[in-house]
């Protein structure tokens, strides 16, 4: 049986689309993301901005399931040499692998591979997000000593 031209062209489209997007709406993470807030809001306390409360970063997803993301504290400041008062190796945070977007389009979930965050690299890291826009907040709750922290952050999507 002979197979129409456009069966032959759907098929190759098919072929040429990455995995786990049959079908799928587009994926709204693709591109590159800067931080605008990171902090931690304990429960009952004060609000926590670990890189302070003008924290600069770079959230990448790509098409293929890459991912990168850094955050640090604001560079502004610093001492006469040009370091950063203050500043320590912990003012950073970095880490990568690879993700899965959830297509129901509430949350993806990361396999870290590397980074300066030990006890993340070789785990899974699902993360809740909300995209209204181009401003994406991601959310977490944990319990540490008792309480509950709430996590957020909230990144902008950055346009060429």
């Amino acid at each position: 049986m002979k197979r129409s031209l456009v069966q032959m062209a759907a098929t190759a489209a098919l072929l040429a689309m990455p995995a786990g997007v049959v079908g799928a709406a587009p994926n709204p993470l693709v591109g590159a993301w800067a931080v605008d807030r990171f902090v931690d809001m304990p429960e009952g306390d004060t609000p926590v901005y670990p890189f302070g409360e003008k924290p600069v970063g770079l959230f990448i997803f790509t098409a293929d399931g890459h991912f990168s993301f850094n955050v640090m504290g604001d560079p502004g400041g610093g001492d006469a040499s040009g370091g950063r008062v203050g500043w320590t190796p912990a003012s950073y945070v970095s880490y990568f692998g690879t993700y899965r977007y959830d297509h129901a389009g509430s949350s993806w979930t990361a396999q870290v591979i590397g980074g300066n965050v030990p006890g993340y690299t070789g785990t899974s890291q699902t993360r809740a997000f909300r995209l209204v826009g181009k401003v994406l907040t991601i959310s977490a709750t944990a319990r540490e000593n008792g309480r509950t922290i709430r996590a957020e952050r909230v990144l902008h999507k950055i346009d060429r």
